[in-house]
């Protein structure tokens, strides 16, 4: 049986960066009742939550649900020209990397800038960092560097996965957010991380005819890291050619199997099979993806933190698919180290 553990107001201090402290709004975790909570975490369990499959549906699917859709980019809607700092990094990405991207930027206080279509917004409260959308087009300046965030529906050609209704392809979103990026900063992204997996499962899974039972894709898998990720890597490094180029791996994701989501059933494998993938095509020693671009390791970082915590990497997710800041910030510590060269 699992509980829900309500985090409000919560205090996480990072190891290995004991100055850093986040405090985060509103995380709903899942975990067995046998995961203990890393040290630090203040939590309020609800005595009377029901089964997973007794849990209201909505929440539900805002947990498990790759739940970031792409929007069109209205040019203009960013002041233009804005001055970017040194280093100007885009990450191309989903929620897992729309949430990570928040709650550093709002670690480190800095204001985070959102393209909402109409005018340009800055969110500051950190108590309300949950009412950020995830789609949302948005970007932050810290230590030095712009970071620059756009989400997009994975590299698996569509038909998407239709949670959301998608009006442009990635590859439209990805030329349109380089051309939003030249427009607000007056120049291309020193540095781009892309990601391209959760929803890529999704897709699959659709393209399957959504079944409850969904076998392990292994094909899907192998054309995904010989063929789609290398060609979209290709693509991204094409249109900002002067950017360099890295790929994020998937950390760790767990297994929830909920009506509307069949493909999260065993999702734990599939993940764990495709980043066995991408390591057949990395070179150890470099940590260049096919030859040419950086592995930026999240699943390496996630594992790396609960080994030395000693606890769980379960513990550390704010649901079954979302890193919480305690993994969240050092994979942004790490983008931000790259961007910058070191």
């Amino acid at each position: 049986m699992s509980r829900h553990v309500s985090i409000w107001a919560v205090s996480l201090v990072l190891a290995g960066f004991a100055n850093q402290a986040l405090a985060i709004a509103s995380l709903r975790i899942h975990f067995l009742e046998s995961v203990p909570l890393p040290p630090l975490i203040t939590t309020g369990i609800r005595k009377d939550d029901a089964d997973i499959k007794d849990a209201d549906s909505k929440e539900v699917a805002r947990q498990v649900a790759p739940h970031s859709m792409a929007e069109t980019i209205v040019p203009g809607s960013l002041a233009t020209h804005t001055k970017a700092k040194d280093h100007l990094v885009w990450i191309l990405g989903c929620s897992i990397d729309s949430q990570a991207f928040v709650g550093f930027c709002l670690n480190k206080s800095a204001v985070i800038h959102g393209d909402v279509g109409i005018k340009e917004t800055k969110w500051i409260q950190m108590e309300k960092w949950t009412q950020i959308p995830d789609k949302n087009t948005k970007w932050c300046e810290v230590d030095g560097v712009t970071l620059f965030f756009t989400f997009h529906p994975g590299a698996t050609p569509p038909p998407y996965y239709d949670f959301y209704v998608f009006d442009n392809t990635t590859q439209d979103i990805v030329k349109s957010g380089a051309k939003l990026i030249l427009q607000t900063f007056g120049k291309t992204p020193d540095a781009t991380i892309v990601d391209s997996s959760l929803w890529d499962v999704a897709n699959w899974w659709t393209k399957d005819g959504k079944p409850q039972n969904w076998v392990c894709p292994h094909e899907n898998i192998r054309h995904w890291s010989t063929y789609t990720v290398p060609r979209f890597l290709k693509f991204v490094q094409d249109t900002v050619p002067r950017s360099r180029i890295a790929f994020r791996s998937p950390p760790p994701i767990f297994n929830s199997c909920v009506p509307g989501f069949y493909y999260m059933c065993k999702i734990e494998g599939i993940v764990e099979e495709m980043y066995s993938s991408l390591l057949k095509s990395t070179d150890n020693p470099t940590h260049q993806l096919y030859g040419k671009y950086h592995l930026l390791d999240y699943r390496k970082i996630a594992l790396s933190v609960a080994n030395v915590s000693g606890y769980p990497v379960r513990a550390y997710y704010g649901d079954t698919a979302h890193p919480n800041g305690l993994l969240s910030i050092p994979y942004m510590t790490a983008a931000i180290k790259w961007g910058k060269g070191l």
